[in-house]
């Protein structure tokens, strides 16, 4: 009996995860494939907090089917463009952090 307890409150807790990481999304198409195939695997901060080029993003995408994400083939360009368009770095923007000259 302890143990249907402990699985479902670890299941509940598991889905309350997965539904507060993918609030915390911007809106738009691609959300949800997001949320749910990138956070599977990491925190959705990892996504969040990276700021690629288009061209970067195909490539990470690309990446990360390889090892196993399950995009299904018709939405892997949602995701890339949900992923430029919300996390995106302008093309040929600096890299690095910005510096403001005396």
């Amino acid at each position: 009996m302890q143990a249907s307890k402990l699985l479902l409150i670890t299941g509940a807790w598991v889905c309350i995860m997965f539904a507060a990481q993918a609030q915390s999304l911007p809106e738009g198409e691609g959300k949800q494939i997001v949320a749910d195939t990138c956070g599977q695997c990491h925190q959705l901060r990892f996504v969040t907090d990276a700021r690629h080029t288009r061209e970067q993003w195909v490539y990470i995408v690309s990446m990360m089917i390889t090892m196993g994400a399950p995009v299904p083939g018709d939405k892997i360009m949602t995701v890339v463009d949900y992923l430029s368009r919300n996390f995106g770095r302008p093309e040929g923007a600096s890299a690095g952090p910005a510096t403001v000259e005396q």
